[in-house]
């Protein structure tokens, strides 16, 4: 078997493309062809097994903002796919990055995000015109390539596989449902406590330098507008510590309040320690076609307080001792 796989950045790093290199490192192609704008070194991709990838660079990897990255993505996989594709080969696209997939991995659903985008996201008006504009773009992407005939799909969760379904009447033998899951070698409860997690973690981010760890810890990890963390920043209690990882979205007008219980990490390549050092896992969802966050969180031992509804890890998690759910509008807690 001889993959394609059609993707803007190939890396471990970020949710989507990690979601896939586990299904290539369970399904072991003969090779695989990356069709994408940037990727991780081959030693960082092959860690527990041994792929074939080649890897096919889509200029211009700059290009700014997304609405022209994307759209010059999809029309130079378009014009140029004589260049990798074999008749054997077998394409797979995340989402609708381009148009020459056999099988849409999906890993988002513009048309369900668009509706609650500005719900969620305080933005400049002209910021509010370019995403209005991208989402409608997305959207009719969308609309194109999903109802395509023949066209086959792998969901990461029920509720997305029921939306688009819908949407777009795809038929039973089209579809799958492939949850994601999360490394149990990485995440996982350790014999390292709490101070020694957070004395590496100290180290290796100074932004931290000033957490009392005799204080319980909250984590949130994500994206922050999406992810919930604007709906509960300010209903932290002053005795507990905050600790937050990553960014706010492109043209976002939230900021972090500066208090000196809320500690702000940009990026970490050790995220399993921060679930070590944390107690709690804070991560009130808006939209998330499955989080695989959660999934560390839970199996590395971590209470976690999240959203039910939109959620697909939240389909595996219900039931499960130590996990609670909330409404990101409506949460007292």
């Amino acid at each position: 078997m001889q993959l394609i796989i059609y993707v803007h950045d190939f890396s471990r790093q970020i949710g989507h493309s990690r979601a896939m290199i586990e299904v290539i490192d369970r399904l072991k192609p003969e090779k695989v062809k990356v069709i994408c704008y940037t990727h991780d070194p081959l030693e960082q991709l092959n860690i527990k097994t041994d792929i074939n990838y080649e890897f096919f660079k889509v200029p211009f990897t700059g290009l700014k903002p997304f609405l022209i990255r994307n759209l010059f993505f999809q029309l130079y996989t378009a014009v140029f796919e004589s260049l990798w594709k074999e008749p054997e080969d077998t394409s797979i696209s995340i989402g609708v990055c381009s148009f020459n997939g056999d099988i849409i991995n999906i890993q988002y659903a513009h048309f369900l995000w668009e509706k609650l985008y500005f719900k969620a996201t305080p933005v400049s008006w002209y910021k509010a015109i370019y995403k209005v504009i991208l989402h409608r773009y997305l959207t009719l992407c969308e609309d194109f390539c999903y109802s395509k005939e023949g066209v086959r799909f792998v969901f990461l969760s029920d509720f997305i596989k029921e939306a688009i379904v819908k949407r777009y009447k795809v038929p039973k033998k089209n579809y799958t449902i492939a949850y994601s899951s999360a490394d149990a070698d990485q995440f996982k409860p350790t014999k390292v406590t709490r101070e020694e997690a957070f004395e590496i973690l100290k180290e290796k981010h100074p932004e931290l330098s000033t957490v009392k760890t005799d204080r319980p810890c909250l984590l949130f990890v994500g994206a922050f507008e999406r992810k919930g963390l604007p709906l509960f920043i300010n209903k932290v209690p002053d005795h507990y510590e905050l600790i937050i990882v990553g960014q706010p979205q492109k043209g976002s007008s939230f900021k972090i309040p500066t208090k000196e219980n809320i500690h702000h990490v940009g990026f970490s390549r050790n995220i399993n320690l921060f679930y070590n050092a944390c107690d709690f896992f804070v991560f009130p969802t808006i939209f998330e076609p499955f989080g695989l966050v959660l999934l560390e969180a839970a199996i590395s031992g971590m209470n976690i307080l999240t959203s039910r509804s939109s959620v697909g890890a939240s389909e595996l998690l219900t039931g499960l001792p130590g996990v609670e759910f909330c409404d990101p509008f409506n949460s007292k807690r």
